[in-house]
């Protein structure tokens, strides 16, 4: 009986945990660890009481709300949106319920001992669950989060050469304060400008080269004028038509924009 307890106390406290850092990520918020714990021990303490609940349906239903209720203001109480935190905390011990009874469903093949919440599923089952939610949240989130910072420092530009206009990507390089002269040096890709301009034509434009000293090592830049460079911003509501210098760089870059922007260019 003792170790039956312990699964079902552990069980209680992993998912609610679960929970509670699913609905931080859900809302944008970093993890508030000695909220969770809190909210975690309470949560399991009574949930460890419900068997012993003699309530009517309705009342029952009232009951955990209240518990819910309670379990939110200790989570997001003091925080940003605490109203709409707690109904992204509903929604997703909602979702983790929803998870468990259709895994229940898949054991018992019987809705009637489903919906009766029959014990069926193997302890430790649901807390599996809210962690593989909450990790899986968690990871996509991160990710859209990362996009999203890249994004902000991305801007398309145009590139005119020999009459040719082209849209380009262009990445801005808080290190980059290379100048020609007056004139910003972007450096770009040889990639980049050879997808859409012959290799004799980049050629006759050069005007000359940087060399770029490293620790240990050089690269050198092959300098050109382009006829135009336009630079959008406020997703492309506003261009500028800057004065600029083309550092063709031979090696590739580790970025997935076509070039790299001096912090000049932005006001930096």
């Amino acid at each position: 009986m003792s170790a039956y307890i312990e699964v079902v106390i552990m069980d209680n406290l992993i998912l609610t945990s679960s929970i509670a850092v699913l609905s931080y990520v859900t809302c944008g918020q970093l993890v508030r660890k000695r909220r969770t714990l809190v909210a975690s021990l309470l949560g399991t303490a009574i949930s460890v009481t419900y068997p012993f609940w003699r309530l009517q349906t309705a009342l029952l239903v009232i009951a955990k709300i209240a518990v819910g209720l309670i379990l939110s203001a200790i989570l997001f109480c003091g925080l940003d949106k605490p109203i709409l935190s707690t109904l992204i905390f509903f929604a997703n011990t909602a979702l983790c319920g929803g998870v468990c009874i259709m895994l229940n469903y898949f054991i018992t093949q019987d809705w009637a001992k489903t919906l009766a919440l029959a014990p069926t599923l193997p302890y430790c089952i649901p807390s599996a669950i809210g962690v593989t939610l909450a990790l899986c949240v968690k990871r996509v989130h991160g990710a859209v989060q990362k996009r999203r910072r890249k994004s902000a420092y991305t801007y398309g530009v145009s590139v005119t050469i020999n009459g040719k206009s082209v849209a380009m990507t262009g990445y801005l390089d808080s290190g980059n304060f290379l100048f020609h002269g007056n004139s910003p040096i972007v450096v770009i890709k040889l990639t980049a400008l050879t997808r859409f301009f012959e290799r004799n034509t980049i050629v006759e434009r050069i005007i000359g080269i940087k060399t770029i000293n490293g620790v240990g090592a050089s690269s050198k830049l092959f300098l050109l004028k382009p006829e135009r460079f336009i630079l959008y911003s406020d997703k492309k509501k506003n261009k500028h038509n800057i004065d600029v210098t083309l550092g063709v760089s031979e090696a590739d870059f580790d970025c997935s924009a076509d070039m790299l922007l001096p912090p000049s260019l932005i006001g930096g």
